[in-house]
């Protein structure tokens, strides 16, 4: 496994150990404070495998289709980058749920999932935890 791939899992990681901090029972601070985190190392991670501009391309490419756009794993990426770019560009206050990021964690991972799956014939091997994450920070 390469060192940016290595790296692209730690992110990962961490933000699914920030949204289990955020559900943890602290401050709602503090909670606001681990679903940003979450949300931002999810997306970080994701874009790492610089994949967010060639999706469509990737499947394509080996897969020899376009993409079915109602399958779920795509329309919940697509409401999860809303998310992200409601925090990232806000035009007015923006109030990220609990929910929300754990959707979009869970597209970010089912994103990944399809797309290796595509690419390598065979499942993203950190799915299999969802979104329980392997530190304990």
């Amino acid at each position: 496994m390469s060192d940016i791939d290595q790296f692209a899992r730690q992110l990962l990681e961490e933000a699914k150990r920030f949204f289990e901090r955020a559900n943890s029972g602290e401050s709602d601070d503090a909670t606001h404070a681990f679903l940003h985190a979450a949300l931002m190392l999810g997306f970080c991670a994701f874009e790492m495998y610089r994949l967010t501009d060639h999706i469509e391309f990737i499947f394509r490419r080996f897969f020899g289709n376009a993409i079915d756009k109602s399958q779920g794993w795509w329309v919940n990426l697509k409401a999860a980058l809303n998310t992200r770019n409601d925090l990232i560009h806000p035009k007015q206050q923006t109030e990220v749920s609990k929910g929300a990021v754990e959707a979009a964690l869970k597209a970010i991972i089912q994103t990944l999932g399809a797309l290796y799956k595509a690419v390598y014939r065979r499942p993203y091997p950190p799915s299999t935890r969802g979104l329980n994450s392997t530190m304990d920070f």
